[in-house]
């Protein structure tokens, strides 16, 4: 796997596409749904003999090198279980490639369509009064150039300031049209597990939507209009090629203004320095005597004019086409082509759901059953099993808060290397010695450096706590920084706990901690906390998950 690693590290191609991005959020949200409704070891022992049988040989590999290739080795062996299951349906990644190609060949057709018709009409001639070059300049040309011109000003503007680029309002209106007719077409195909369900589809589209993904996701619909814009300048050049080629068309100008052929030639001499220095003048744009020879007067008519004169301006009209529509929006396309490249090739899998995932096939499976003292006080034992069949000690049970079974995705003892607070309700604090809440951290995996209690108001910002937290922080910006809030399950959050949430983000905005929403029981005597229900801790990570924060989990201790 070294020698793949290694041919990767140059590949022509980024480790992952927009398609692998969909199926990767589809199969998380079907794992999001499986553990809710099975809990966490079955995917754990899911992913464990994935990584064991296809991607083994990358154990030794860097760690920040690593990640990426086994989350895409994951991926495709969760794709070729699917293909290998002939009575699945089709993968989002298929439905987005067929809907994205039938969209782009659709505004491919539909520029060519719109630029012809547009060049058609106006290169209407019925022998009275010629074509007006201008007219057919801003309709064709300047309009474009305007657009082109406004788009860039707007990234550069937007990249000096420091802004993040979302698109402008035709792109967002592209994105919206896109993405609603995807979801029919999801809802409309054959649904694979999970997908059929409204929650995982939801669940899909919003992950899609992330912040993480915006620079991802609005290269395609950039394209998509690049695409329109080449069918339009394609249909506006081949319409007046054809027209000239198959009537006969006179041009002229003419201005209410006051200027002169002097000015006018001058205009056009400027406008055609892109291809003057192959096709010169009286070739690739008209000279000055043409031009005096094409200006129409209204009281004189055109009858004076030489015919050589009113033909001489469809080469400058043609490239012109050319040189400002149709290869800037090919420049335009194929940069818009390495921007999502490039945003691809820098996709962030450190978020949790990844660093999860990471830790299901990574982490050696440790099968543990809890004791049980029966009613003669004869206490029994459990055998320990591990990967590589080596005996390990555990404790017994913790008879602090008479846990049975550790579940939920945060209470893995994957703790080194962090620094964690621990925040217990003021409430609580006055039920029981400090003692016991660490003791209880500790039993369900984190090893907190400091305990600080915190008032039931939540007033993250402005009480003493709060800023001392901050202080205590302050200066580590580059460790990993994990705070665990003890919640009782049996109460659902209320509001002030969501705005407690959102001032704890602000507050620590430099330091960027994972919260973790850590819920117990009631309390069931002065040594600890009996167990959370199962519905308890889904109702809380139900609405946690609302808040769309990808920084935050909520784990408890359940019920056995």
């Amino acid at each position: 796997m070294k020698g793949i690693l290694g041919k990767d590290r140059h590949r022509a191609r980024p480790l992952f596409d927009v398609s692998d991005i969909i199926d990767l959020e589809y199969f998380l949200c079907r794992d999001k749904q499986t553990l809710l409704e099975e809990g966490e070891s079955c995917l754990v022992k899911r992913d464990r003999e994935i990584f064991l049988r296809e991607l083994g040989s990358l154990e030794d590999e860097e760690e920040t090198l690593k990640r990426p290739f086994i989350i895409k080795g994951w991926l495709e062996a969760m794709r070729k279980s699917v293909a290998d299951n002939t009575s699945s349906g089709v993968l989002p990644s298929r439905i987005w490639k067929e809907f994205y190609t039938s969209f782009s060949w659709l505004a491919l057709f539909l520029g060519i369509a719109l630029g012809a018709s547009l060049a058609f009409s106006l290169l209407s001639y019925q022998g009275k009064t010629p074509v007006n070059v201008f007219v057919f300049l801003v309709g064709v040309v300047f309009s474009q150039m305007a657009l082109i011109l406004f788009a860039l000003v707007f990234y550069v503007g937007r990249s000096l300031l420091g802004g993040e680029i979302r698109g402008s309002l035709l792109i967002s209106f592209v994105r919206r049209l896109f993405m609603n007719g995807l979801r029919r077409a999801i809802e409309a195909s054959s649904p694979l597990d999970g997908l059929g369900d409204k929650g995982v589809l939801a669940c899909l589209l919003d992950a899609l939507g992330q912040a993480s993904y915006r620079k991802v996701f609005i290269w395609p619909f950039f394209i998509l209009l690049q695409l329109f814009g080449v069918g339009f300048n394609i249909g506006s050049l081949g319409a007046t090629l054809a027209k000239v080629a198959g009537s006969d068309l006179a041009f002229g100008w003419q201005s209410t203004l006051q200027i002169g052929p002097e000015m006018v030639h001058r205009i056009v001499e400027i406008l055609a320095l892109p291809w003057s220095w192959l096709l010169g003048e009286g070739v690739g744009y008209p000279t000055l005597t043409q031009v005096e020879g094409t200006r129409m007067i209204l009281k004189e008519g055109i009858y004076h004019l030489a015919t050589k004169d009113l033909v001489s301006w469809w080469p400058f009209l043609c490239l012109s086409i050319l040189f400002y529509g149709l290869i800037p929006r090919l420049m335009l396309f194929l940069w818009a082509k390495y921007r999502l490249r490039v945003e691809l090739e820098n996709l962030d899998l450190g978020e949790r759901r990844f660093l999860e995932l990471y830790r299901r096939l990574t982490m050696p499976i440790v099968e543990t059953c809890s004791s049980q003292r029966e009613e003669e006080g004869r206490e029994e034992s459990c055998d320990l099993h591990k990967e590589d069949e080596k005996e390990v000690a555990i404790r017994g049970p913790v008879e602090q808060g008479h846990f049975d079974e550790i579940g939920g995705s945060g209470l893995s003892r994957e703790s080194q290397g962090e620094r964690i607070i621990l925040l217990v309700p003021q409430e609580l604090m006055e039920l029981f010695d400090p003692v016991v809440f660490t003791e209880v951290a500790k039993e369900a995996g984190f090893e907190p450096e400091a305990l600080i209690p915190f008032d039931e108001g939540y007033p993250a910002a402005q009480e003493q706590w709060g800023q001392g937290l901050k202080e205590k922080l302050s200066g580590h910006t580059g460790e990993k920084v994990k705070i665990v809030i003890l919640q009782e399950a049996w109460q659902p959050p209320l509001e002030e706990f969501f705005v407690f949430l959102k001032e704890m983000k602000e507050l620590l905005a430099d330091v960027r901690p994972h919260l973790v929403i850590f819920l117990v029981g009631r309390p069931s005597d002065e040594k600890g906390f009996d167990p959370a229900d199962t519905h308890d801790i889904e109702v809380w990570t139900n609405k946690i998950g609302r808040l769309s924060y990808p920084d935050i989990s909520v784990t408890g201790v359940n019920q056995s």
